[in-house]
């Protein structure tokens, strides 16, 4: 890619997004991988391969905080009162 690098680390989590037609390297290749599920667009995502590639880059890059609301709430408050 010309203007990002992706870390080592994350690399086989962007090659299985690769494989499963979500992350794509040009915007060639993602209009193509658009018009190939089109016409289905559910089918593709729920498809197991798919589903397994986005929960396991899910499951390690994204922060699971179901009191997201309360978390930043205190966090502003704490920061409102020291500053």
């Amino acid at each position: 890619m010309k203007n990002c690098e992706i870390n080592k680390d994350a690399e086989p989590f962007f090659d299985k997004l690769k494989k499963v037609g979500i992350f794509h390297d040009n915007p060639e290749l993602a209009a193509k991988k658009t018009n190939e599920v089109w016409n289905d667009v559910s089918k593709w995502w729920n498809d197991k391969k798919t589903q397994e590639a986005v929960h396991e880059f899910c499951d390690f890059y994204v922060l699971h905080n179901k009191e997201i609301v309360n978390s930043l709430v205190s966090f502003f408050k704490k920061k409102i009162i020291i500053n």
